[in-house]
């Protein structure tokens, strides 16, 4: 589990030391809990997803072609796109 906590403006959080108004990751591994300082470019994307399968999702679509998996476009998406009724 990760939290981002925001200290008060008394610089209050549960760990001495902390500055006002500075934003602190808190993140529990196992049955500890580690606390440091938040820099913006430590967070990961929004859009960033990690893949679980083994090996690259590329890998992962061609082993299933091979097995017979066929993707095909429908009718309506061969047909071109109407204008702008706008």
């Amino acid at each position: 589990m990760t939290t981002l906590v925001t200290a008060d403006d008394k610089g209050r959080i549960s760990v001495r030391g902390s500055e006002p108004g500075r934003k602190y990751l808190v993140t529990q591994e196992g049955g500890e809990w580690r606390v440091t300082p938040y820099r913006a470019e430590d967070r990961p994307s929004r859009n960033r997803r990690e893949w679980s399968g083994n090996g690259s999702l590329f890998d992962q679509l061609k082993s299933m072609a091979k097995a017979g998996l066929r993707i095909e476009r429908s009718k309506v998406a061969k047909r071109p796109v109407p204008p702008c009724r706008f």
